[in-house]
């Protein structure tokens, strides 16, 4: 009877929770409500996750400067896209005028592509989460589907029809399974080159016939704990129906319960509308309260590409400093992978996966699961003083110290200007920043506009200089973090006189000090470098510091409890400290490099904390 009873109760609860699920919140097909869905609590645990870019732009896998590969074939053929200022050169060269980029499709073989060996290098990353591009812009299918997969060029456009022939998504996903890694999808909302959408006069007729029926299939088919969908500058989110779509995805759909999906559904959703915000190539959105990630890679493009140099990817110490400083504001990082076109990961990526996961292994305390605190970080003025030749800026050639951040930092060039001859002269500043420039004090060229204009800048001024004259000179370069901040910090002084072509002012016109005839400029640089930041889980506050701090660690303005115990992660032994005029002294101890718990970014964990700030 006993027994009878416990099956009856085990019966009733289950009953019970049956129809408490059944009876949960329904959402309506408004942003209002869609935007009151919570926050799986997964999401925030993770903290870290990847971003594979793969498709048929591996192929030629190339950007002239250092922008997106994945754009290739916006920007180098099919010129019937908006973006035809870009240089087709090296298409036309390499591949011929009448080879379309479709054409790559039945070149994309990934003749040695394991999943499983991406599954078990991802799961060595420290990663939580895996976002992969099951449809980019170009409209490419990594998965079988029944709804109209075509360009005006080509029909069957997916990987089971043309290039490696394979289910990509569902393999990939079968081989994360095995490591439990939790699997999301990227989807474009719309495709350059679909007949449908090209047409203005159907892409109702592509929504409702290519776009959900797409969408509503993968999330049924695989699915995913994350969906990122993109491409939402190219219309509405009415036109997208994309309060419909996720209506369905939130009280119909098998993944209803564990969902994550970001703000990316129309022009006008960006940063208001969606659960998850996004900021690319930025750095995280800061101190806004709502959940966010930040999207980059560990180079400047996405997907893979030939063109970069070593100088063009994020260093360790950078890519920790990154994701602790995401973290550390209260976001997720999603770093971007581009896997080549046979089906490798380049070493170098492979190398930063392996790099990240080492420095998880000893801090991911720190990491997952934590939530910002009320002081995100602790910043220390760093000045460098130098002496330049010219204004001819480039961080990779001509950066400072290592103390001066490649994407925060202002410099100040001043000297004297002294012209060999009496003419008119064009003065040019081309920089990626804000700069301005000063002669005798008068503001001559001011690119310091708000906006996008500082993307590229460049401007001119014509005036007359005479021979052997002195002329004060002042160029100030502003180089503020933004989406493109992966671009090479770079400011230029050019000029040229009737008759000669632009370039650099040349060294020996300028004088550091004109008096004791010594040429060059001198170079002022500047930056608020964060030397702390900080993550808090429970009662422990973490202070995760970019450098090694010395002898004794500084916490400005923390005051632990009496019974604070604090310790570095990897290395547990109990520290001294104390507390002098409301800040924090902890003794370091002195440890030879061997005995570092890693390489770069220490963390010290501050036990049984209680701030009284």
């Amino acid at each position: 009877m006993k027994n009878v009873f416990y099956i009856l109760f085990g019966i009733l609860i289950a009953v019970n929770y049956t129809l408490n699920a059944q009876s949960g919140k329904r959402y309506e097909t408004n942003w209002e409500s869609l935007n009151s869905a919570p926050v799986p609590s997964w999401f925030n645990e993770a903290k870290i996750g990847l971003y594979i870019f793969w498709g048929p732009y591996s192929v030629p896998a190339y950007e002239s400067g250092s922008g997106y590969a994945e754009w290739y074939g916006a920007h180098n053929c099919n010129g019937y896209y908006r973006y035809k200022k870009y240089d087709k050169k090296f298409h036309e060269k390499n591949y011929g005028k009448d080879f379309l980029y479709e054409d790559f499709a039945d070149q994309w073989k990934a003749e040695l592509w394991n999943p499983d060996d991406w599954a078990d290098l991802f799961s060595k990353s420290g990663a939580k989460y895996f976002i992969v591009v099951a449809k980019y812009h170009d409209g490419f299918c990594l998965f079988p589907t029944s709804f109209d997969a075509r360009t005006i060029n080509r029909d069957k456009w997916n990987s089971i029809d043309r290039g490696p022939k394979r289910d990509i998504i569902g393999n990939l996903f079968e081989a994360c399974k095995k490591k439990d890694l939790k699997m999301g999808l990227y989807m474009s909302l719309y495709e350059w080159w679909h007949p449908l959408w090209v047409n203005h006069e159907t892409r109702g007729k592509y929504v409702d016939e290519v776009f959900h029926p797409q969408f509503k299939e993968l999330i049924t088919r695989y699915k995913p704990w994350f969906i990122f969908t993109d491409g939402h500058r190219a219309a509405t989110d009415k036109t997208f129906k994309s309060v419909e779509l996720l209506s369905w995805l939130l009280n119909e759909s098998p993944v209803k319960d564990y969902i994550a999906f970001n703000d990316r559904w129309g022009e006008d959703s960006s940063g208001k509308n969606g659960m998850i915000y996004n900021s690319e190539f930025g750095g995280g959105i800061g101190n806004n309260s709502h959940a966010w990630q930040e999207d980059r890679s560990f180079g400047p493009s996405f997907g893979y590409n030939r063109n970069l140099k070593i100088t063009d990817y994020d260093t360790p110490e950078e890519l920790i400093g990154m994701i602790v400083q995401c973290v550390a504001r209260g976001g997720n990082v999603v770093l971007g992978v581009g896997p080549k076109a046979d089906g490798t990961i380049p070493e170098i990526n492979q190398e930063r996966i392996l790099q990240m996961g080492d420095w998880l292994k000893v801090n991911g305390e720190a990491i997952y699961g934590t939530t910002k605190w009320q002081k995100t970080e602790q910043m220390r003025k760093v000045n460098v003083s130098r002496l330049d030749s010219s204004i001819n800026f480039n961080w990779k050639l001509t950066s400072p110290v290592p103390n001066i951040p490649k994407r925060i930092f202002d410099v100040v060039w001043e000297a004297t200007l002294v012209p060999d001859k009496t003419d008119e002269y064009k003065f040019k500043l081309s920089a990626i920043g804000q700069s301005r420039f000063y002669l005798n004090d008068s503001l001559l060229i001011d690119r310091t506009s708000s906006g996008f204009e500082w993307l590229i800048k460049s401007d001119s001024v014509s005036i007359q200089l005479n021979k052997e004259k002195p002329y004060k000179v002042r160029v100030e370069y502003y180089r503020n973090q933004n989406r493109y901040d992966m671009k090479a910090a770079e400011v230029r002084l050019l000029w040229s006189i009737p008759g000669m072509n632009m370039e650099p002012v040349p060294g020996s016109i300028f004088y550091s000090d004109y008096k004791s005839k010594i040429h060059g400029l001198n170079a002022k640089f500047s930056a608020d470098v964060p030397e702390v930041f900080y993550t808090k889980k429970g009662n422990s506050l973490y202070a995760i510091c970019t450098t090694w701090p010395g002898e004794e660690l500084v916490l400005r303005g923390v005051v632990p409890s009496t019974t604070t115990s604090i310790s570095i992660l990897g290395i547990g032994k109990n520290l001294k400290w104390s507390v002098k005029k409301n800040n924090l002294h902890i003794k370091v101890p002195q440890l030879t490099i061997d005995k570092l718990p890693c390489q770069y970014a220490w963390t010290f964990k501050i036990e049984n904390f209680d701030s009284t700030m």
